[in-house]
């Protein structure tokens, strides 16, 4: 059972009291007094228009100019309402009228607002609906922000249409209420719909809903000033209290476009960037339900009022249209999940909603066509009742369209088979993996089958293991029994009689067992054409329904499907991953090849070098002491590059094995730096390059192993000078920063391709450039440098651009605890 919050419990004790507001108001609406005559606006003067009834105001013409209402002037049109609204029905009222040349004082009786019932039943017909679909928004998602922007939106538009303005008794606490609260929900319904595009279906703005409480005070304070001011303009009379209130009354009238409009724009904006078909079709009813029910009063009720301050037709016709709005969510949620609610709803209930609405559209129409007509109808008994015959001839056929509809969109197996199976099918052929298919094929089964568990199980070794599900989770796995398992392999479905017309002669007891205690009511097997079990499709109805013929043979049909779908997927992915195996296998080849060739000519270059200065030395063909130096020189160079690769290719291997190990000690960066560089002084010499040190004074000393970090270094300093083709100038910069040291190399050499950077400390990786392949390597520094500043808790970063350089930038913290030895 839900569990309802305190702010749930608070919101429905609000929603019941205006509610029980709109029902003690409708006494005040039946009452509600009106001039037996029309007025329009003429420039600045307020003119009668058509006669409403001549016996109610006999000296009175269609042209007069109205001047004074019991001695109150009349300024503009809306003040006639105004003041009839403040006197009962039937009153004697003293008016000043104005025809041509000659002024005249004349008496009218008010007359009664609505003629008929047929507003009133209108009002709480699409009233009481928007409260119905409020309420239940609220009971399935009461903790989601735009199902309660909904909710309120759906609420204050019921409220403002069933306690719209009746008679006003001077001083009464009845009618000041019902004032305040249809001015709070006017203001209420634009500002709450508004919002609720904001954030559906997904919040715009961060923490939006968090600030939700400061709409409800500026909302109830400016809806609180409004009724304010208008009841403080019928209690003095004064033209420039219903002046000021009417400016303030046109000004919100003109911002309910901007609302309403701004908030159909923001639903439009969603419905075209809608990610999925699912969520655009959804989108796409709420935005047709939306524009049905909100256009035509704001161009037909709002705009002309504004402009002409008159309707151009009466408000009852407008307000129908708001319907549309639940329609449309209505048709959301049971087609496509409208914030992910489940609902369940049987047949017999949609039927029954569907009768009863039905029934009361049909008792609308007949009031309205017979209203439309007039009193004459009323007068010929047979004419009402001809006309009454002839539409209820047609609701019938009406009727059984609706009823089609609605299987279609909710039980389409039982309308159309084969539109359903077709359907089902492009679905599932959209699928590109197994994991896909059975998503689609829940989702296909849901939109045909009603169920309240539907469930898609894979077979394994001995038991069914759950894939995907929709509505009440069932088990995830499940064993199999022999019996069981031959049943399904020959492709017989597992139903429970409970759920489905199935013949006596089918009913196995041992399998209706194992069915209620899995607590699944069908159970459809999956299976290839080497009759080997693949998987099976599991269901539950919901509470109260029986399955068909017609629904059992569609289970049948996508399951066969499936499976061979299914059969089809496992074959493309072992090819697939045949094929990677064989790509991967031969681009280890390659990497090994290119591993083995690039490490030759690192180890054939130094050792050529060696030896050739080596044997020349033997020789004694160098007799200068000087030049001896120089060759011994090279040598030792040549060794140390020897040394250096070798090292490389050792550590590389440790670490692929995760044995590699630091030994972390007090560390001075200065000295790292000075054997780093003195270990490529050679190289420097022998390319012809400058190596430029600026360390800044007082480097702290840190805890690192020693030997990485100029093995880092060393990398760091030989590509620099590797890839500087022509502008041999690298540099190093030691610098501190709050709580870590900057060791930055800069080259002015060929540079990096933006889109290589992310990978240049991949193993193996070598930028797919001509200029750089020419310059040889392993691909092993750059991993090997990751994985020592790693270690040492730091940070390696690099710029560069191609034909200017690269920029390495080092950063190792200060402080930093660490094991003595580190894998």
């Amino acid at each position: 059972m839900t569990r309802f919050t305190f702010r749930t419990v608070f919101y429905l004790i609000i929603d019941a009291f205006l509610l029980t507001a709109t029902f003690v108001h409708i006494p005040y609406v039946v009452r509600r007094a009106s001039a037996p005559f029309d007025v329009e606006r003429k420039g600045t003067s307020v003119v009668i228009g058509s006669i409403l009834s001549q016996k109610a105001g006999p000296d009175i013409r269609s042209g007069d100019t109205l001047s004074s209402w019991e001695g109150k002037p009349i300024a503009m049109p809306e003040m006639v309402e105004y003041l009839a609204d403040v006197a009962p029905i039937g009153a004697e009222i003293r008016v000043g009228i104005q025809r041509g040349d000659t002024t005249l004082s004349t008496s009218i009786q008010l007359v009664a607002y609505y003629e008929s019932f047929r507003f009133l039943i209108i009002s709480l017909f699409v009233g009481l609906t928007m409260f119905g679909a409020g309420v239940f928004i609220l009971l399935n998602r009461p903790h989601e922000v735009a199902a309660r922007a909904l909710h309120w939106s759906l609420i204050t538009l019921g409220t403002t249409t069933m306690i719209t303005w009746g008679a006003v008794e001077p001083g009464s606490i009845e009618t000041s209420i019902a004032r305040i609260i249809w001015f709070v929900a006017y203001l209420g319904v634009a500002v709450s719909f508004f919002f609720f595009s904001l954030v559906f279906p997904r919040e715009r703005l961060p923490r939006l809903g968090e600030f939700s409480w400061l709409l409800v005070l500026v909302v109830t304070a400016l809806g609180s000033a409004f009724a304010f001011s208008h009841l403080t303009a019928l209690g003095s009379g004064s033209v420039e209290a219903f002046k000021t209130f009417q400016t303030f009354f046109d000004v919100f009238h003109g911002s309910l476009f901007l609302f309403v409009g701004g908030g159909l724009f923001n639903i439009a904006q969603a419905t075209w960037k809608a990610t999925s078909n699912e969520e655009r079709h959804k989108m796409y009813w709420v935005l047709w339900g939306l524009l049905i029910g909100t256009v035509p009063y704001l161009l037909l009720h709002i705009l002309p009022q504004l402009i002409l301050s008159e309707y151009l037709i009466p408000e009852e016709f407008t307000t129908i249209f708001f319907l549309a709005v639940p329609v449309g969510f209505a048709i959301a949620l049971l087609r496509y999940r409208l914030f992910d609610i489940e609902a369940v709803i049987s047949r017999t209930i949609v039927y029954g909603v569907l009768s009863s609405f039905i029934v009361a559209a049909y008792a609308l129409i007949v009031l309205l066509m017979t209203s439309i007509i007039g009193e004459v109808v009323f007068e010929q008994y047979l004419l009402v009742a001809g006309l009454t015959l002839v539409m209820g001839v047609m609701i019938n056929p009406l009727r059984l369209r609706l009823q089609h509809v609605v299987d279609e969109s909710l039980f389409a197996a039982r309308a159309n088979y084969r539109r359903a199976l077709s359907g089902a099918s492009e679905v599932l052929r959209r699928a590109l993996n197994g994991g896909e298919l059975f998503r689609h094929l829940v989702d296909a089964v849901r939109r045909v089958v009603p169920g309240e568990m539907i469930a898609v199980y894979e077979a394994e070794a001995g038991k069914l293991a759950l894939r995907n599900c929709w509505g009440v989770s069932p088990e995830p796995t499940v064993a199999l029994r022999e019996d069981l398992t031959a049943a399904l392999v020959a492709g017989e479905a597992i139903v429970s009689a409970r759920v489905a017309d199935v013949g006596q002669s089918k009913i196995q007891p041992a399998r209706e067992k194992w069915l209620a205690e899995r607590h699944w009511s069908v159970c459809v097997p999956m299976v290839s054409q080497a009759r080997m079990l693949l998987g099976a499709l599991v269901l539950n109805p919901r509470s109260g329904e029986h399955y068909v013929e017609e629904e059992i043979n569609f289970l049948h049909s996508v399951a066969a499907q499936t499976s061979e779908l299914l059969e089809r997927l496992i074959l493309q992915e072992e090819i697939i991953l045949a094929q990677e195996e064989k790509r991967r296998s031969e681009e280890l080849s390659a990497l090994k090849s290119y591993f083995i060739s690039s490490v030759s000519h690192e180890l054939r270059m130094p050792l050529t070098s060696i030896r050739m200065f080596a044997e020349m030395l033997r020789s004694r063909a160098v007799k200068s002491p000087r030049q001896q130096r120089e060759y011994l020189e090279i040598i030792e160079g040549e060794s140390e590059r020897l040394s250096r690769l070798i090292g490389n290719i050792l550590d590389f291997a440790k670490i692929e094995r995760g044995v590699k190990e630091y030994s972390f000690a007090s560390v001075r960066i200065e000295t790292v730096v000075k054997r780093s560089a003195q270990a490529m002084r050679y190289q420097f010499l022998n390319h012809g390059g400058k190596l430029r040190i600026r360390m800044q004074r007082g480097i702290p000393s840190i805890e690192a192993d020693g030997d990485a970090l100029e093995e880092a270094m060393l990398n760091l300093l030989s590509n620099a000078l590797k890839y500087s083709t022509t502008r041999k100038s690298v540099e190093l910069h030691v610098s501190q920063l709050k709580r870590k040291i900057l060791l930055v190399i800069s080259d002015k050499g060929i540079g990096i391709p933006q889109h290589d950077l992310p990978h240049i400390f991949e193993r193996f990786y070598r930028v797919p450039d001509e200029r750089a392949r020419q310059v040889g390597g392993a691909g092993l520094g750059l991993a090997i440098v990751k994985h020592i500043v790693d270690a040492h808790h730091g940070s390696i970063s690099v710029k560069s651009k191609v034909g200017q350089g690269t920029v390495f930038t080092l950063a190792l913290p200060i402080s930093q605890e660490h094991p003595r030895k580190q894998a």
